[in-house]
C-alpha cells in the first residue's frame, strides 16, 4: 500500500492493479447471459421452474469465488499465474500504463525527499504543479506541503467552483508563520 493512502484506498488500488474489477464485470455479464438462457430454455425443455432458482444460487455463489481467484491469479497472454504483491519500493518509477505488475496506479511523487532537496537549490521562482494528486490529497495539506517545501506558486488543477475556496485555503496556509519561515527562501 502506498504511503498516504488509507486502508480502504489501498485495497481498492491493489484490486485495480490485480484486475479484480475487470473479472467481476466479466463474470456479471456472463452470469446475466447464463440466467437469461436458463430462463428461456429450461421451460422449453420441460425442466421444472425450480431449476432456475438453482442456477441463480450457483451463479450467486460463484461471484465471491471469482473475486477471490482474480485477486490471486492473473490471466495473461502467457497463461494463468499467481499475482505477486508488489511494494511501492519495487514499482518502476513513472511507469503507469503498461498494465504490468510494477505499474503505479496513481502517480504522486515516488521520491519526495529527493525532489525537495533538488528544488531547494533552484534560485528562480518555481510552481508546484498538481499538488493535490488528482483530489487524493486535501487542499490544506497539499498547499501546505508544497509551500513549506519550496514552491513559490502552486497550480492545483481545479474546477471553477473550487477556485474561491482554494484561494481562501491558500491564504490561510500562507499566513502561517511556519510557511513564511521555510528552509528555501521565497524567490
Amino acid at each position: 500500500m502506498a504511503k498516504g493512502q488509507g486502508f480502504l484506498q489501498g485495497i481498492i488500488a491493489e484490486a485495480r492493479r490485480r484486475h479484480v474489477f475487470r473479472a467481476a464485470g466479466v463474470y456479471a455479464a456472463a452470469a446475466f447471459v447464463v440466467l437469461q438462457m436458463a430462463d428461456i430454455t429450461m421451460p422449453a425443455l420441460g425442466i421444472d421452474d425450480a431449476a432456475i432458482s438453482y442456477v441463480l444460487i450457483a451463479v450467486t455463489a460463484g461471484f465471491p469465488l471469482v473475486l477471490i481467484i482474480s485477486w490471486f491469479v492473473e490471466i495473461s497472454a502467457d497463461g494463468p499465474r499467481i499475482t505477486a504483491s508488489i511494494s511501492q519500493d519495487e514499482r518502476v518509477p513513472f511507469q503507469v500504463d503498461s498494465f504490468g505488475e510494477k505499474d503505479n496506479d496513481c502517480m504522486w511523487e515516488l521520491y519526495p525527499d529527493d525532489t525537495i532537496k533538488f528544488m531547494s537549490r533552484v534560485t528562480k521562482p518555481w510552481i508546484g504543479f498538481k499538488v493535490l494528486a488528482a483530489g487524493a490529497i486535501p487542499p490544506k495539506e497539499g498547499f501546505r506541503f508544497a509551500f513549506e517545501n519550496g514552491a513559490d506558486f502552486i497550480a492545483p488543477g481545479m474546477f471553477d467552483w473550487q477556485v474561491s475556496g482554494n484561494v481562501k485555503i491558500a491564504r490561510e496556509v500562507l499566513a502561517d508563520l511556519a510557511v513564511k519561515e521555510r528552509a528555501r527562501p521565497w524567490a
